[in-house]
């Protein structure tokens, strides 16, 4: 199915077997074609899925080198997950199948990725098929580009929430596509590697730098991992580096998870702690006894911090303004009953009101 808007764009189309479909577009200046795929099952026999896969192969090869071609379907193929691999993302599933080795094989062959791997969700916008009743899930439903592709991919997730009578969950491609002549050469692999490896925040004993001992070890294993440098593009020499860096420091200074103190804003000090303490013990005390002084004296600690601070700090720009207005217009009209008192109390609320 496809939108009627969308019709304008399709070239034409052919449904190659019982299995394979393919449609050629001419999409935003972009030739793409375009293969809906369902694939035999996994427990088929080695001859069913040979013919399956050949006619697979032999329809890609087919497509001219210049066009842009995107497989989508239910392939039955479990592809797993690889790390380093141009293939499979290291974020998919760890079950594979036969079905996914020649899918894997075939993708290999054309220099093409499996997309679903290369970007990072939570298991429920991941798995494609699920059987509740026996506790079975898996991916076996792909978006597959060119592994040169120029079309912007941006995700590829699972929408749970559509349902069209079948026990697939909707799958869905983000895809941009840049203007042609764009000087936007980025190669797709090094896009979704950003997007796809989300690094967790480390937090490193920075302060331990001010030892002298420390900071030569530091240096002694910084200079050891980074030997005589590293060959390649400038955004690997970049993850090369970075790499060495972490590793160092994580050696040498080592690796401590920040407690909420850490995250206190700059206006907190001792005396705000104090106050906090105080009042949690007032309110402990309260909790135990129930009795109406100890609640009176909770109340009377906890309006230092609640909103009562806030009314008074509104009552008193609201009562400065008021003021201020008034002298305000005393000057303008220059009336001659503006004495020395009402002229320093206008300086001084002056000065209140640019501080705040």
């Amino acid at each position: 199915m496809m939108r009627k808007s969308l019709r304008r764009f399709v070239v034409n189309w052919e449904a190659v077997n019982q299995r394979i479909i393919k449609m050629n577009l001419n999409l935003y200046a972009h030739k793409i074609t375009l293969f809906g795929v369902y694939g035999v099952n996994d427990d088929a026999t080695v001859a069913v899925k040979d013919q399956f896969f050949e006619d697979l192969n032999e329809e890609i090869t087919k497509v001219a080198a210049g066009r842009e071609v995107i497989v989508m379907g239910d392939l039955n193929s479990r592809t797993g997950r690889r790390g380093n691999c141009k293939v499979v993302g290291p974020f998919g599933e760890d079950a594979v199948n036969d079905n996914g080795d020649r899918l894997i094989d075939i993708c290999s062959q054309m220099e093409m990725k499996i997309l679903n791997g290369f970007f990072q969700h939570k298991d429920i916008h991941k798995y494609t098929w699920v059987q509740p009743t026996r506790g079975l899930k898996s991916i076996i439903d792909y978006v597959i580009v060119r592994q040169a592709t120029k079309l912007k991919v941006q995700q590829v997730r699972v929408y749970r929430g559509l349902s069209c009578g079948s026990d697939h969950h909707f799958l869905r491609a983000d895809v941009a596509f840049p203007v042609k002549g764009s000087k936007d050469k980025q190669p797709m692999q090094q896009q979704q590697q950003r997007q796809g490896s989300q690094e967790q925040e480390v937090w490193y004993n920075i302060e331990s730098l001010e030892h002298p001992s420390v900071k030569a070890l530091y240096r002694q294993r910084l200079d050891e991992k980074l030997g005589d440098g590293s060959s390649g593009t400038t955004e690997e020499q970049y993850q090369f580096i970075k790499e060495c860096i972490h590793s160092a420091a994580k050696e040498a200074l080592g690796v401590y998870k920040p407690s909420h103190k850490d995250q206190r804003p700059y206006w907190w000090d001792s005396e705000i702690e104090d106050e906090i303490n105080l009042k949690r013990q007032k309110h402990q005390i309260f909790l135990s006894s129930k009795k109406a002084e100890d609640k009176v004296a909770y109340r009377k600690a906890q309006s230092k911090f609640g909103p009562p601070t806030i009314r008074n700090i509104s009552t008193t720009v609201n009562a400065c303004m008021n003021r201020y207005t008034k002298l305000r217009r005393k000057l303008a009209k220059k009336t001659k009953n503006l004495d020395d008192k009402s002229l320093m109390l206008f300086i001084d609320w002056h000065k209140i009101l640019s501080v705040l």
